[in-house]
């Protein structure tokens, strides 16, 4: 397994500039497997954000906390060279992407940081790039087993939510999710197809035996999949609008489950948020679940029967509640034994 991780940050460092590719590089691979992001900002030092902290780096590839001669640092031009690697040197083709403030390239999403350019007020491009956050994108086989019980019942898959802060393994939750439902791993195969709209969730073809749609806005290819793929689940990453939500409801209309994720630090607060409440209290989604955070990415801290739960979440006083609702969201709910998948 650690060959794995040391494959997928070898594969993110390769996007850096020369200049900066042979400190990173030179990281032990116990080390590498810890780094969940590479961040290059202009004019300042190389920082990688690890399970067990934030660190520069020195030249020869030891890390650092302490800010001291020596460390690997970006300039203007670093930055840069990165996206333009990302890009395969070829900025237009991925026009869609500046759009939205990132890039993706083999399963590598890269946020980009800098003066924006708009049009009537919609963002086109970037002016000035002055930093960029490129995510470490890795594969854990298995991580999503303890999951099965709860989203197979009689036959059929459930739908549901996965929330978590960023770098707690949302992705990698729902790409082993897809991968193992659609392989038979529960003891079933079941039709899956996935709405990958920022092309990172099938690295190195992990999801071939799913119904892949890559380059449409997910709720546009949540019902495309519905109407064309006869699936009997559909996955994708990141659900964000009333759009998006609408069309899971119509997939539930249609009889088919809906499994996505969502950036919410704790399943109290994704509640709070109206939109998100809305979605919940329609009923088309079964089961809500909770990630543990960015210390333990992948590693699932609460699952919730979305029914019982926002029962509760109503007969509770959110103003006055703390951390998890003072006590709400443990109250009652399915445990799951806490496995590391970093």
């Amino acid at each position: 397994m650690e060959g794995c991780h040391t494959d997928a940050f070898l594969t993110a460092a390769s996007y850096l500039p020369d200049s900066l590719r042979l400190p990173v590089r030179s990281i032990p691979p116990d080390e590498a497997a810890l780094v969940h992001e590479i961040r290059l900002r202009a004019n300042a030092p190389l920082t990688l954000s690890c399970t067990d902290g934030e660190f520069y780096l020195t030249g020869s590839g030891k890390r650092t906390s302490i800010r001291q001669p020596g460390v690997a640092t970006c300039t203007a031009e670093d930055v840069t060279d990165c996206v333009r690697r990302l890009c395969d040197y070829s900025l237009h083709t991925h026009q869609e992407q500046w759009r939205q403030g990132y890039v993706s390239a083999h399963g590598c999403r890269a946020g980009i940081g800098g003066t924006v350019v708009t049009e009537c007020g919609r963002p086109v491009s970037f002016r000035e790039m002055r930093s960029v956050c490129l995510r470490v994108a890795r594969v854990h086989p298995g991580c999503a087993k303890p999951l099965l019980p709860y989203l197979i019942a009689d036959g059929r898959v459930q739908s549901a939510v996965l929330c978590g802060a960023p770098s707690s393994g949302k992705t990698s939750l729902l790409r082993d999710l897809a991968c193992q439902l659609a392989t038979g791993f529960s003891g079933r195969r079941f039709r899956v197809a996935v709405v990958d709209e920022r092309g990172e969730l099938d690295i190195d073809g992990c999801l071939a035996e799913c119904d892949l749609l890559t380059g449409i806005g997910k709720a546009e290819g949540l019902m495309q999949a519905v109407r064309c793929l006869a699936p009997d689940a559909v996955l994708f990453d990141e659900w964000s609008t009333r759009e998006e939500a609408l069309a899971v409801q119509n997939a539930a209309a249609c009889g088919v489950a809906v499994i996505t994720t969502c950036h919410s630090p704790t399943l109290a607060a994704l509640y709070r948020r109206p939109a998100a409440r809305e979605w919940l209290l329609s009923g088309t989604v079964t089961w809500a679940v909770e990630l543990a955070g960015h210390t333990a990415p992948g590693e699932m801290a609460h699952i919730r029967e979305v029914g019982r739960w926002v029962h509760e979440m109503d007969g509770a006083d959110l103003l006055s509640a703390g951390g998890r609702g003072a006590g709400t969201v443990e109250s009652g709910a399915a445990r799951v034994s806490r496995t590391v998948v970093g």
